[in-house]
C-alpha cells in the first residue's frame, strides 16, 4: 500500500519544516515547495495526494496553484493555511476552491485532523 503524499506549499523555511516533521512522523510522505511553480511540478510529478497551501506567497499565490493544481490532479485535496480568518471577505471566494481552510496560527494536531478528515 502506498504512502499518502502530502505537499505543503508555503514561503516560510521554519514554518515548511516544522511542518514537514509533524507531519512525517505522523506516517505520511511528505514533500515541500516555497512558491507556486515548484509546488506544481512536484504535485504533478509525485502525485501528491493532499496539498497545504499557504494564500500569500510571492509570485503565483495560492488561488492560482489551487486551481493550476485541479486541473492537473482533480482528485487531490487542498487545504488553505491562512492567517486570514475564514469570515474575511478577501478570502470567502476561496474556501469554495478548497476542501478545507485552516486559519494561522494554529495547533499541529488540528492540521493532523483536518488532513485525516478531507482523506
Amino acid at each position: 500500500m502506498n504512502q499518502t503524499k502530502v505537499l505543503i506549499v508555503d514561503d516560510e523555511p521554519e514554518y515548511l519544516s516544522t511542518l514537514a516533521l509533524f507531519i512525517g512522523r505522523k506516517g505520511f510522505d511528505v514533500l515541500t515547495a516555497g512558491e507556486g511553480e515548484e509546488a506544481l511540478a512536484l504535485a504533478a510529478s509525485e502525485r501528491s495526494d493532499v496539498v497545504i497551501l499557504d494564500i500569500l506567497m510571492p509570485g503565483m499565490k495560492g488561488p492560482e496553484v489551487s486551481q493550476k493544481l485541479r486541473e492537473v490532479l482533480p482528485e487531490v485535496k487542498i487545504i488553505f493555511a491562512s492567517a486570514y480568518t475564514k469570515d474575511d471577505r478577501r478570502i470567502q471566494g476561496l474556501l469554495g476552491s478548497g476542501d478545507a481552510y485552516i486559519t494561522k496560527p494554529f495547533e499541529l494536531n488540528e492540521l493532523l485532523a483536518n488532513i485525516q478528515e478531507i482523506l
